[in-house]
């Protein structure tokens, strides 16, 4: 027989129990739900734990990275020193190459340079942009440009060093 069936009283056709299995198919739906947040919460975890173990990663890459740098930095002027300390024409050239900020090397370079005959002039040069306050350095050059028959450039060259000699040492000159 055909009646009409109301949903909230029956589950289905002829169904006596219907109530109790309509609660128990909410129950069920309501767990089923459950579940799919507590899926989805622990997929974000997951996902979370990824994202945090890769910036650990990533940060101790970029540590390491560092870290290499700075050894390999330390090892190349620890060397650069060691080629300086040879005392040669070749080992300060090459102490020069590694660590160029270095203005000793440039200004003992210069001494080699000029002992050997060959022109010191762009080693004193470097030497003088490294460590501009140095006055010996620009007297070295002063000499070097007189000798050169520059006398207008070795005059300027000259003042620049009194200059510098007065501001570091104003009892001296």
């Amino acid at each position: 027989h055909l009646c009409p069936v109301d949903p909230e009283r029956t589950f289905g056709h002829g169904d006596s129990d219907g109530g109790s299995r309509r609660q128990a198919l909410k129950q069920v739906a309501g767990q089923q739900q459950g579940n799919e947040h507590l899926r989805r919460g622990l997929i974000h975890s997951h996902s979370v734990y990824h994202v945090h173990r890769l910036v650990q990663k990533s940060i101790t890459l970029i540590a390491a990275v560092f870290l290499l740098f700075a050894t390999y930095t330390s090892i190349r002027i620890a060397y650069a020193e060691f080629l300086f300390r040879q005392n040669t024409l070749d080992s300060v050239q090459q102490a020069t190459r590694l660590d160029p900020a270095d203005a000793r090397y440039s200004a003992w370079l210069a001494a080699l340079l000029e002992n050997n005959g060959q022109d010191p002039g762009p080693a004193l040069d470097t030497a003088i942009r490294l460590n501009p306050i140095d006055s010996r350095l620009w007297s070295r050059r002063a000499r070097n440009v007189a000798a050169a028959g520059k006398t207008i450039e070795a005059e300027r060259l000259l003042l620049t060093t009194a200059s510098i000699a007065r501001r570091l040492d104003p009892g001296g000159t």
